[in-house]
């Protein structure tokens, strides 16, 4: 995770976009509510509705590949693989694909556009992310009074994702490095290798513990310690195709009893936790096919002044 936090690192204090529909502005000026004072809070909604069906099994499915499972097998790729499993994990994507177009940016946006703001007619949000100094935890030292239990117990906990904002990685099919290759890619190139090479480090560390299973006392919870491993980072590592998306994620842990959810809408979501990571509104680009933008515009400098820029998408599109 330290790689997708360096490469995030890069973007804060820069604008990143989240591409959504024209029912969002209901919520952010609240519409329903509107005696409601409330600035602009990003919602961060579970893993389990993102649109990628292979989301968070992909890491999965690579690191058991090379693997024949078996009966007594530690682990097994079914006890994350079922649909019917609500995770703790909560997500909200950015991008710094921008809305609009430049000599630069040239059509990037425009499958964003299509998938998430609803062809056009939804809008773009332009956010700007503040990440406060986090104190990372102290790594666990064996010593001779430690059990191999103990360690495992007070590994679990050492590692928790940190409500933070993380680069995606994208799985590559030929992961040599082209030596006629733009910087870009060659930077990468090199990232995607650092991803497999993580992979390859659990993978070997699966193996062993799993050799050495006979030692542990309760394997449960080494199957917990291996789960907590993995689950750090399967949802920083998608399909090669998704890598027009230049995601950034903002990731959160929280206990399914302390998510929230709307009336008429069963999505579940939790808010940013502002003293660790803080999100600013800072744009709203409109759609090119968005109807009613004027009704809009007034309202938004109602609510937030001049603090957010309107404008509208000078991407053609019919």
């Amino acid at each position: 995770m330290n790689n997708s936090l360096e490469k995030a690192n890069r973007e804060l204090g820069e604008t990143l976009y989240q591409y959504t529909s024209a029912s969002t502005l209901d919520k952010i000026c609240s519409l329903s509510d509107p005696g409601s004072k409330s600035g602009f809070t990003l919602r961060l909604y579970n893993a389990g509705y993102m649109n990628d069906p292979e989301e968070g099994n992909l890491l999965l499915k690579d690191f058991f590949r090379s693997k024949k499972e078996t009966e007594d097998s530690i682990i097994k790729y079914e006890e994350w693989a079922s649909p019917t499993i609500v995770g703790d994990v909560y997500i909200s994507s950015l991008t710094n694909s921008k809305p609009i177009y430049d000599a630069n940016n040239s059509s990037k946006s425009m499958p964003l556009w299509n998938s998430y703001a609803d062809n056009h007619t939804g809008v773009a949000l332009g956010i700007t992310i503040k990440v406060s100094h986090q104190k990372q935890p102290s790594k666990v030292v064996k010593s001779n009074q430690s059990t191999e239990m103990t360690m495992v117990k007070e590994s679990l906990n050492t590692f928790p994702i940190h409500h933070n904002l993380y680069k995606v990685f994208y799985k590559q099919d030929n992961m040599e490095d082209d030596s006629a290759g733009d910087s870009d890619s060659k930077n990468n190139n090199n990232s995607q290798d650092n991803m497999q090479k993580k992979i390859n480090s659990i993978e070997d560390s699966f193996e062993k513990v799993s050799k050495l299973r006979h030692i542990f006392a309760n394997i449960n919870l080494v199957k917990s310690f291996i789960y907590t491993a993995l689950e750090k980072i399967r949802y920083l590592y998608k399909e090669s195709y998704y890598e027009y998306e230049s995601e950034y994620r903002i990731i959160r842990e929280a206990n399914v009893k302390n998510a929230q959810y709307e009336k008429g809408d069963p999505r579940l979501f939790v808010t940013l936790d502002q003293s660790t990571v803080n999100a600013s509104l800072k744009e709203i680009i409109f759609g090119s096919k968005f109807e009613g933008m004027y009704l809009w515009t007034p309202l938004i400098s109602k609510k937030f002044g001049k603090d957010v820029k309107c404008m509208k998408s000078n991407l053609s599109y019919r």
